[in-house]
């Protein structure tokens, strides 16, 4: 188990705090902790050991692979990468979405990336119609490297409160049980 290097990575409490200043409404928080989930799933499915999920006190991140995948932050915007191909048309004329579809990849250690930016607001429209695209790039940034880059910023206590507020145990099966989560680890 890697050593934390901030306690407050493992407290679901100060999780539900960071997650109610960046989404007040209480339907788009659901529908954002839903849409995280089901992206952490994914990941899972791919590659179980290539992914994290890292708090901070202003934000949160899913990271696969190399990059990060999908974020919030209290900017009130939606951070997620997609795969550039697979974009679908409506998305692509959206005037609330910004799409970063730089040659070579938005990122360049996943070239198939574009990033894909919108307002929380939007993400009970958005989400559904990027959701393929945002698979394809889970499985794509998954396959480029198979064990995270992020061990160390791991927080459990994001697993634990999305766990709650999704309806369903994130907990089985995923990269490290919440039983095993007491504290940073000693082991050298």
């Amino acid at each position: 188990m890697p050593e934390q290097s901030e306690p407050f990575r493992r407290d679901a409490s100060f999780t539900a705090k960071v997650f109610d200043s960046m989404f007040a409404d209480p339907v788009l928080r659901k529908r954002c902790i839903e849409a995280m989930a089901e992206s952490m799933e994914t990941a899972h499915r791919y590659s179980p050991n290539a992914w994290e999920i890292t708090l901070f006190p202003n934000k949160v991140h899913l990271n696969v692979g190399p990059i990060a995948v999908l974020y919030y932050s209290v900017d009130r915007d939606v951070y997620c990468v997609v795969e550039r191909r697979a974009i679908p048309e409506g998305v692509r004329k959206r005037r609330d979405v910004h799409l970063n579809l730089r040659p070579g990849g938005a990122l360049s250690s996943v070239p198939e990336s574009a990033e894909c930016t919108f307002p929380a607001e939007s993400a009970e429209e958005v989400f559904p119609l990027i959701r393929r695209a945002h698979n394809r790039l889970i499985q794509a940034a998954s396959a480029r490297q198979r064990s995270s880059a992020f061990r160390n910023s791991y927080s459990p206590g994001v697993i634990e409160y999305l766990s709650g507020k999704a309806g369903r145990q994130l907990s089985r099966g995923l990269p490290y049980s919440l039983k095993s989560v007491s504290g940073p680890s000693s082991a050298a």
